[in-house]
Formats: C-alpha cells, structure tokens, sequence
C-alpha cells in the first residue's frame, strides 16, 4: 500500500498504520502507561491517561489564574490613589482667546479626562487642556476625573468666564459673563 493516499495530510496509509494505538510516553505522576486494558472498563489504559493529561491541563490553568489575581491585587494594593495636588483655576478670558486649564495630581499611571457641564470631552485626557478660539458657548464648567487602578478622584468645578480686556495692566473690573441656556 505504499504510495497510496487517504486524504490524511497526503501521508500514506501505512505510515498511519504503522503508529502505535495507544501512546509509550509516561503521562506525570501516571508512571509508564502500558498495553494492557482497564479490566473495569474495557479503555485501554491511555484514555486515563488522557483524562490525566486533560486534568493536569486544567489544573495549570486554575494555577495561573490565582497567580494572575494575586499579582494583580498586589500590585493594585501597591499603586497610590490620586490625589489633587494643585485644582484647575477659574479663568477669566475675553473672546477669541486661549484658555489653559491645568491640574497638577499624584499618585501612579494616572489617567485623565477633562468634562465640560458633568460631560466627557473627546480626546482631552492629558493633565493640562487647552481651549483655543474661546466663544460664548465654550462657557462653563470644567472639571478633570483622575484615576488609575486603585481608585479615581474628581477636581471641583473650575469656570471658564467670558469678558472683555481692559487696558493692559489695569485692574479688571469689567462683567464677565456665563453662559446661560435660553428658556
């Protein structure tokens, strides 16, 4: 029958035949496995070894997961909750203008998002946030969420004000202005 193919990988038949039925190897704690039948059951001997294999897969992924929840919760234990070390400032800026909020946090891998009136801003996750061009509507409250795997902390509300620029230099006593939604 050499030569001839049954579909198997294209390896002939009697490289198929010529394998063992049963595996010669010793299975861990199992001791060599050998030809005979389990005389209870009528298996050969190597289905409990694949049950032991089987088991002893299963135990070793049981062991990892403790492992991983250990180190996990050691190393959460370890982190340091944020804490605010320095709060965003109100500011008071006439339109058109720059206005730069900052906060300054500490605590390990902190991670930061900036809201505007309790609402996540899209892509403004870094300690500092700026907003260019500042129209009526930009008006508000802002405020930064810091958290890391320990924990998370929430700034109190800095406001962003709008009001005209007096002369350079002169103390400012002009209106400043919120914005304020239409009934």
């Amino acid at each position: 029958m050499a030569g001839h193919h049954d579909g198997l990988l294209g390896v002939g038949r009697s490289f198929w035949d010529r394998l063992p039925p049963y595996p010669t190897a010793a299975v861990a704690s199992c001791g060599p496995i050998k030809h005979p039948m389990n005389k209870k059951s009528q298996q050969p001997i190597h289905a409990r070894a694949a049950h032991h294999v089987q088991t002893l897969r299963s135990a070793g992924w049981v062991l990892l997961l403790a492992l991983w929840l250990v180190s996990t919760s050691a190393y959460r234990s370890a982190a340091q909750t944020p804490t605010i070390v320095t709060p965003p400032q109100s500011l008071n800026v006439a339109p058109e203008m720059k206005a730069v909020f900052s906060v300054q946090a500490s605590g390990s891998a902190l991670r930061y998002q900036w809201q505007f009136n309790s609402n996540n801003i899209v892509r403004a996750t870094n300690s500092i946030f700026t907003v260019t061009n500042v129209a009526l509507a930009d008006a508000g409250d802002y405020r930064v969420v810091i958290t890391n795997i320990s924990g998370s902390v929430t700034s109190a509300p800095a406001s962003l004000l709008l009001g005209p620029i007096l002369a350079w230099g002169a103390t400012n006593q002009a209106r400043f202005y919120r914005a304020v939604e239409d009934p």
